[in-house]
């Protein structure tokens, strides 16, 4: 059963919310209207991590609101803000949203939403809490989009702090670009390419990792511009 939060008085209607505490999150409030009552705000909010970068996902009933500030923590006390989401204006209908915080360190982060409403009234959601951790190897993904026309991501995970090299090869086997040559700590690395000078067709993307410990990692993976 819902625990109710809040219930107060604006210059307007009531507005009181609630939430349940079982997973997945849900928070909802309600708009009374005389003998009417409405849904607005959060019915849902999560968060997801892939190599990492934590997507945070969350819908809303009903809106009358201006969008929503992001905002996130290493203490679970202190938020900055990420990012800014706009929201629907005054809607009806369930909108669904979803941003993606990216390149993240190693370690533990809070997130919550800042609910804006057009007046300039604010409200917090329920904060939600993730991990990110380090790769247990090294590994290189296959890049994304593939074809692609001109950029594309290449992602990689080191296992330790690591001297790295990417590169790029033609068929020939001749390099056509350095994209990385430097030192990366243990984790998960992106790294964009952009092809905008190079003719279409094959090419290969080259790893090449040197860990502190004396570990050493490569591979190759193939690519098609398609301009």
């Amino acid at each position: 059963m819902a625990d109710l939060v809040h219930l107060a008085q604006a210059g307007g209607p009531r507005v009181a919310t609630c939430g349940v505490g079982a997973a997945p999150y849900y928070d909802m409030a309600f708009r009374l209207n005389g003998n009417s009552v409405v849904p607005v705000e959060l019915t849902s909010f999560t968060a997801s991590v892939i190599d990492g970068n934590v997507t945070l996902s969350w819908s809303t009933a009903t809106e009358t609101n201006s969008g929503f500030e992001v905002e996130r923590s290493f203490n679970g006390s202190d938020f900055v803000n990420v990012a800014f989401v706009a929201g629907n204006g005054t809607s009806l209908q369930i909108h669904n949203y979803s941003i993606t915080d990216k390149n993240l360190a190693d370690g533990n982060y809070s997130y919550r939403l800042k609910q804006i409403d057009f007046n300039g009234d604010f409200e917090y959601s329920k904060i939600i809490n993730v991990e990110v951790t380090a790769p247990v190897e090294f590994s290189l993904a296959q890049n994304f989009p593939n074809p692609f026309n001109p950029s594309t991501k290449i992602t990689f995970g080191l296992a330790i702090d690591s001297k790295v090299k990417l590169s790029v090869y033609n068929l020939l086997g001749e390099q056509v670009a350095e994209l990385l040559n430097s030192n990366f700590t243990a984790g998960t690395h992106n790294v964009s390419f952009d092809a905008s000078n190079l003719n279409s067709g094959v090419y290969f993307y080259r790893l090449d990792a040197n860990g502190i410990d004396g570990q050493n990692f490569s591979s190759i993976k193939k690519m098609i511009l398609a301009k």
